[in-house]
């Protein structure tokens, strides 16, 4: 099982392609349901039937003139809200500057075909570059299956070998052919492995749907997002248990990535964990519980 920490993106360290279609905030007067955004964050006016408010002062205002309502479309893929996507028609390419070693990156809630990984040094040039498909093979498991099954598609991944260089940029594109590239989250750092992921690992969801009965019992359900939960089952070492304990304290109330099997999806998460415990086995090996829930 590894973890990443992510690094922040900023519009200092981004280079994207997509392009900002949003209207800046400018020293003026604005109707209610105006939309403009200050930095990275989209706001509207709520006010009635106007203001002239400068939007993050707006919604501190008693009442609120101004309601912050995500990031625009550029930034959504680095907001921490993962069913909030960015898109691009054809394709997604970012280059970060991070400015820090970093060795992974994970990718969550995608719609493409392919997602290419690529490392630039300034001075020995591209020192990595890996390429994923996002199709989904794992129910084709006979020629019928091959011909009959639906296509699935992969949301998530993790790539995870990365050379540690602390000057190269990253760059990450998702294509979509002639469709719309989607990207929920992208988490860009340094991974750290904490032991190894065991059989016993459970992965399951929260749904946060609300699902209702009329007074003649008829089904009334409304759909809403859903999150990610994973009680990982590890082994660690004995010796590290210290060093463990510690890292996971440090970690306690911040959303980091969590994997316990790259090739496994459904253990990727990005979130925080409610709950671990370290049993003292042997002096060679010890059993971990951790329980971590991700974000919407």
């Amino acid at each position: 099982m590894k973890l990443i920490r992510p690094i922040e993106v900023t519009e200092s360290n981004l280079t994207s392609n997509v392009a900002i279609t949003e209207t800046e905030w400018t020293a003026g007067t604005y109707a209610t349901g105006t939309e403009r955004y200050v930095g990275t964050s989209l706001y509207e006016v709520v006010a009635d039937p106007s203001t002239s408010d400068e939007p993050t002062a707006g919604v501190l205002a008693d009442p609120p003139t101004w309601l912050a309502i995500g990031q625009i479309n550029q930034f959504r893929m680095f907001s921490g809200v993962i069913f909030e996507q960015t898109e691009n028609s054809g394709s997604i390419e970012v280059t970060i500057d991070p400015d820090a070693v970093v060795n992974a990156v994970a990718l969550f809630n995608l719609s493409g075909n392919t997602v290419t990984v690529s490392m630039n040094d300034p001075v020995e040039g591209e020192v990595y570059s890996s390429t994923k498909s996002l199709l989904d093979n794992s129910e084709v498991t006979d020629w019928y299956s091959y011909f009959f099954e639906d296509i699935t598609l992969k949301t998530d991944l993790a790539f995870l070998d990365l050379p540690s260089y602390s000057t190269a940029t990253v760059t990450v594109v998702i294509d979509a052919g002639a469709e719309v590239a989607k990207a929920g989250e992208m988490v860009l750092g340094s991974a750290r492995t904490l032991g190894l992921t065991s059989y016993g690992t459970s992965v399951g969801i929260v749904d946060y749907s609300i699902k209702e009965r009329d007074s003649f019992g008829g089904a009334i359900i409304k759909e809403r997002t859903f999150s990610r939960r994973v009680g990982y089952e590890l082994q660690v070492d004995t010796s590290k248990i210290n060093s463990i304990v510690n890292t996971l304290a440090s970690v306690r109330a911040k959303p980091i990535v969590y994997i316990g099997d790259e090739n496994e999806s459904s253990t990727i998460v990005y979130g925080y964990y409610r709950d671990f415990g370290i049993t003292y086995s042997t002096p060679s090996f010890s059993s971990c519980s951790l329980e971590v829930e991700g974000l919407v």
